[in-house]
């Protein structure tokens, strides 16, 4: 049971959301990441335990509805999804960039 529940946590985090204004919010030791749209306050906390070591002191999530985009060949619905804003301690210290080069 326990293989089960450490999958549904590594599929929790999706991807790390990167723009100029997470990467600012990072230098505060707090990163974004996509999550799964089922996936909890609770949940994100666990699975960002158990791929970095480090046990958030908060989190904050937030669902992004679909947003249609007009151009010249017509209209592009970009899709739902679900975003988490999570806080670390002071003193611990995660690569994100590290992480992405090794996908």
């Amino acid at each position: 049971m326990t293989v089960i529940k450490n999958e549904t946590l590594l599929s929790t985090l999706v991807e790390p959301h990167v723009t100029e204004k997470t990467m600012r919010m990072s230098g505060n030791n707090i990163h974004v990441f996509k999550i799964d749209m089922s996936a909890t306050k609770a949940d994100v906390a666990k699975a960002c335990e158990l791929l970095y070591g480090v046990k958030p002191l908060s989190v904050k999530t937030m669902i992004y509805k679909p947003v249609a985009k007009k151009n010249m060949r017509g209209v592009k619905v970009k899709k739902r999804y679900k975003k988490a804003l999570v806080r670390l301690p002071e003193s611990a210290n995660i690569d994100i960039n590290k992480r992405i080069a090794e996908e």
